[in-house]
């Protein structure tokens, strides 16, 4: 009942957020506490969640149990062969509340429904009569009428219209960092993240 009144009653001390479950307290007190109950022994990450830690091991392991009787793909998880199943059956259950359009994950209604936020929308998509601030916005939303986003993850299925974004969303599965901060040494996987960290260097206060 708490993910429909949003109450949060568990709060931590030490930050003042709060929770819905005790058990989400409890691990976020590791943060503070500075306790990681599990370690990756090839890189030495750190987790306090143990599905978090398996999910970390499978990418050093490139174990895939989990087959598609259809299209015989394996993954790695089977709730990521669950989403890739809805590629066959054509299953699109999130619906817009603004317009027609109907998605098959979740994550593309969300990314889809902020189309319909704010009040200057003057380009309009005669396909299904979504509007866009620009006509950039509306050239990528275009090509889930041509031919779907064409760029699909390995690792979850997550599926996106530009191929920059794909490598992108890659790194959060690889882990690859290739920015690197000359002054310190710490690696990012995007260069917006590191530009943003070199503030503590540069002093700037944009």
């Amino acid at each position: 009942m708490r993910t429909h009144t949003g109450e949060q009653p568990y709060s931590c001390n030490e930050c003042n957020k709060t929770f819905s479950r005790n058990c989400d307290l409890k691990r976020h007190l590791n943060i503070h506490t500075g306790n990681t109950l599990y370690c990756c022994n090839v890189c030495h990450r750190t987790f306090t969640d143990a599905s978090n830690f398996r999910r970390h091991i499978i990418l050093h392991t490139g174990d895939k149990p989990y087959s598609c009787n259809e299209c015989h793909k394996t993954f790695a998880l089977n709730e990521y062969l669950k989403k890739h199943m809805k590629t066959h059956t054509g299953e699109k259950p999130y619906s817009c509340k603004y317009c027609p359009m109907s998605f098959k994950y979740a994550f593309h209604l969300i990314k889809h429904s902020s189309s319909h936020k704010g009040e200057n929308f003057r380009y309009m998509c005669y396909h299904c009569h979504t509007s866009f601030s620009s006509s950039a916005s509306l050239t990528v939303h275009m090509k889930i009428h041509a031919w779907g986003d064409p760029y699909f993850c390995d690792y979850c299925q997550m599926d996106f219209a530009e191929l920059s974004n794909l490598i992108v969303h890659r790194r959060t599965h690889t882990e690859d960092k290739p920015y690197c901060c000359f002054h310190c040494q710490k690696f990012f996987s995007r260069s917006i993240s590191l530009k943003l960290h070199m503030r503590i260097h540069t002093g700037e206060n944009p």
